[in-house]
Formats: structure tokens, sequence, C-alpha cells
């Protein structure tokens, strides 16, 4: 089967070895083959890498972590409030900005990346959890990384339930 053998080759470590490689070069800024294939390598990268993750066998860097199912939990906050820190602390630091030193470039990256964690995860704590209890009145299947005891049962009015028929 042509899935079976693009999941073994994919899946190996020679493939996952050179995918990380690629994310690394693409890190230091340092990867151009052809402008117009670019985004297709990165692309069968990724999916090199997703797929390595989902195999068992030949994990090179696990990114099962606490940390990265914490990032992910907020992801929402952070795609919609990053943008809006950016221009904001761009406006209250503009000094930073313009003098090309590498303390402040590592300043502002810093600043922006923990008020951005930070914003997104109040965001969660006080938008997001509320509405996706109330979403998970209406799921049936519940992501692997939600833990069964954090969850909820709720009626449709959005009250907690001890009616099985919310599970």
């Amino acid at each position: 089967n042509n899935n079976q053998l693009f999941i073994k080759c994919a899946g190996s470590l020679i493939a996952q070895l050179i995918g990380w490689l690629i994310v690394l070069i693409v890190a230091i800024n340092q990867f151009h083959i052809a402008s117009f294939i670019d985004n297709e390598i990165i692309s069968v990268v990724t999916v090199v890498l997703i797929v390595g993750q989902i195999e068992n066998r030949f994990k090179f860097i696990s990114l099962d972590l606490n940390l990265f199912n914490f990032l992910g939990k907020i992801s929402y906050g952070i795609y919609v409030v990053h943008p809006l820190l950016i221009f904001y602390l761009s406006k209250m630091f503009p000094d930073s900005l313009q003098t090309h030193s590498y303390v402040d470039y590592i300043f502002v990256y810093a600043l922006v990346m923990a008020c951005t964690v930070l914003a997104a995860f109040v965001s969660y704590e006080i938008l997001e959890k509320v509405f996706l209890l109330k979403k998970s009145a209406y799921t049936t299947i519940r992501s692997s990384s939600t833990k069964p005891a954090a969850v909820m049962n709720l009626d449709m009015r959005g009250q907690a339930s001890d009616n099985p028929k919310f599970n």
C-alpha cells in the first residue's frame, strides 16, 4: 500500500533528522532554494514531522510536552492578541526598534512573547474557558489532551449536570 510506504519513509529516523535540520535552517533564516518551491518544501517537511510525531517509533524530538499542551490551549488567544501587542509595544518602545542593538532586539522579542502568552492565558481563563465548557455539552468526542476530571457536564442551559446524557 502506498500510504504504508509513505508513513514508513516519513516516520523514519533519517527523515525526522532531515526535517528537523531544515526547520533549524529555516529558523536561522538561511533556507532558500527557489522562491516558487520553498513553501512546498516546508509543507512536505511539516507533514514528515507530523507523521514522525504520530508514529511512536522514531521521535527524534518529542513535542508531547506540558509546555506545548499549554500553548495549544491558549493558541487562539495567541493568534488574536499577538499582532495587537506587537503594534502597541512598538508604539511604547520605538527607540528599541531603531537602535539595531542585539540587546534591544532580545528585549523586544522577550517582552512581546511574554505579554502575548500572558494576555492569551488571561483571555483563555476569563473568556474562552466559559465558552469551551458550554461547548462540551454538545461535544461527543473529547480531545486527547483534555483531562476528563477537568471537563464539567453541562445541561442545555450551561448549568452543571449529573445527567449521563451530557457525558
